[in-house]
């Protein structure tokens, strides 16, 4: 058996890596304790908050071709740059 054909989180031999079963286990005390209510406070369940940011992005079909003509601009001011230092140079 070849590292590549061991199943995710398994080693070559077959055997579980030993932090990732220890990270595993971190990482369910830590969700369970934080979606546990407290007894003090109201139990309301968890929700992530609204990204507004994720939503405009995606509303510009033309982002891509923007990119790539602000890239083109910035490469002919930067060889500009170095054309005006060579002929300086001269």
């Amino acid at each position: 058996m070849t590292p590549f054909d061991a199943p995710l989180g398994e080693g070559p031999a077959g055997r579980p890596y030993p932090r990732s079963a220890e990270n595993l286990a971190l990482a369910l005390v830590t969700l369970e304790a934080l979606l546990t209510p407290q007894a003090n406070e109201e139990a309301k369940p968890l929700r992530a908050p609204h990204d507004y940011s994720h939503k405009e992005l995606d509303e510009d079909p033309l982002a891509p071709a923007r990119g790539i003509l602000n890239g083109l601009r910035v490469s002919v001011a930067m060889w500009g740059v170095v054309v005006l230092v060579v002929l300086l140079m001269r």
